[in-house]
């Protein structure tokens, strides 16, 4: 039994990582350090994105879904302040 149909899934390279060559991409890995200009690394915000980010992954397969599926929270989040998670 087929869960996902995997041959229809279209597969994106993540926006922050569209820019890097393979062979920067490679040695990223190899060093475990990666330059991106103008993003902080470690900020609030970002570990929230990040968090928001991962849960979408789970819910959601495909990239349409998972924006789809962020953008929603936020607008949720915003009109029923009072109704948010710890």
């Amino acid at each position: 039994m087929k869960i996902i149909d995997w041959p229809w899934i279209a597969f994106n390279s993540p926006p922050l990582l569209r820019h890097l060559t393979d062979s920067a991409l490679l040695e990223a890995i190899e060093t475990g350090a990666i330059e991106l200009d103008g993003i902080p690394d470690h900020a609030q915000a970002l570990e929230r994105t990040v968090q928001m980010a991962t849960r979408a992954a789970k819910k959601v397969v495909e990239q349409d879904g998972r924006d789809g599926n962020i953008v929603q929270t936020i607008h949720a989040r915003r009109a029923h302040p009072d109704k948010q998670k710890p």
